[in-house]
């Protein structure tokens, strides 16, 4: 079935327009696959039982900035859905809602505070409706070459963890992965018990592109990627593959605004439905996608094979793991990323997190 004679997407309403905000990594590539081979640039078909078709205009935002760039572009109405890091979206919710929010002493509800709300003059909201990558995302501790010893082949997880303390830190933006994961990997380690400060520094360094010249310049001691987007730098022996660290929950969840959700619910869910069916037939056939992957983020095909071995999307990607994100939420909230926030438990906070038509599994 084609599109009717005259359509094209230039043409085509706003009314179905969906601006998809996403890593240009090879975790987006059933993203870039539905959306770049369509019928026509941009177009996402949605067929409803053969009987008639959606046709919608999937606008792709690349965003090398990570998780901490498509929280800002939600914010600023500059993307409508966002596939970003799961620690990022929870923790950037949590911290917007104490801000307008305030905690009762012991009781476990929230309670509104109009008068800080009047004041706070919050930018646009956002939630979680899915999960998009179901395992978890494998960091690597990057370093200065220098460090490198002779033959070094492997490394010892926690002498890399003792290395960076009191470190200088380059992140892509306050807020994103890169930023958090100091923190979970210093509670790990027990150097924020008692109310001890972090013992890093931090620098905004905007992308994987500016990490790695931050550290050649010494603008930063140590920065934290994804290990497979970082490992070429470690294979051309530009930096030193110091660790690696794992938090236990799915790496990448799905994030809507408030607005898009309110105006184009319907479209949401078709494309969702369309790039559900990609996840599955990508996670079914994975040998098919090597070529596409290896081209499309410039990977070696031995390295594309390992990750496809670690990866694993969401089989149903409206669904949310409530036991997994309380366990992710928790330990941010021990790790202070989530700030003044002791009193606050994830079941006060889920629906304001949390879309109320996304599926909770218990």
């Amino acid at each position: 079935m084609s599109p009717p004679i005259g359509i094209t997407a230039t043409n085509i309403s706003s009314a179905f327009q969906l601006r998809i905000g996403c890593v240009p990594e090879h975790f987006s590539s059933p993203i870039y696959q539905i959306i770049d081979s369509g019928v026509f640039p941009n177009a996402v078909i949605v067929f409803h039982f053969l009987l008639y078709f959606v046709l919608i205009i999937a606008i792709k935002v690349n965003c090398p900035g990570g998780t901490g760039q498509m929280i800002q572009y939600l914010k600023e109405d500059k993307i409508d859905i966002a596939f970003a890091l799961t620690e990022g979206l929870i923790a950037n919710l949590v911290n917007d809602l104490i801000k307008r929010k305030r905690v009762d002493e012991g009781l476990t509800r929230i309670s509104f505070d109009s008068d800080e709300a009047k004041s706070d003059n919050m930018e646009n909201e956002f939630k979680i409706i899915g999960t998009y990558v179901s395992r978890p995302l494998t960091w690597s501790i990057a370093s200065h070459i220098n460090l490198k010893k002779e033959g070094e082949d492997n490394f010892d997880k926690f002498s890399g963890y003792e290395t960076i303390k009191n470190w200088k830190i380059g992140v892509s933006r306050f807020g994103s992965g890169s930023h958090i994961i100091p923190f979970v990997l210093a509670d790990s380690m027990g150097w924020l018990d008692d109310g001890q400060k972090i013992p890093f520094e931090f620098v905004v360094l905007n992308n994987i592109n500016g990490l790695i010249n931050g550290i050649k310049e010494n603008k930063c001691d140590t920065f934290l990627w994804e290990r497979f987007t970082t490992k070429p730098y470690y294979d051309e022996n530009i930096v030193h593959h110091l660790s690696n660290i794992t938090p236990p929950w799915p790496a990448f969840t799905i994030a809507a605004t408030d607005k898009i959700l309110l105006t184009k619910l319907s479209l949401v869910k078709d494309f969702l439905r369309v790039l559900n069916t990609q996840t599955t037939k990508f996670d079914q056939n994975k040998a098919d996608n090597v070529e596409f992957i290896k081209d499309s983020f410039s990977l070696k095909e031995k390295d594309v094979l390992n990750w496809l071995n670690t990866v694993e999307y969401q089989k149903d990607i409206f669904s949310v793991d409530f036991e997994v994100f309380k366990s992710c939420f928790n330990i941010l909230k021990k790790s202070k990323v989530i700030l003044n926030g002791d009193n606050l438990n994830f079941e006060d906070v889920v629906g304001d997190v949390i879309f109320n038509e996304t599926k909770l599994i218990y």
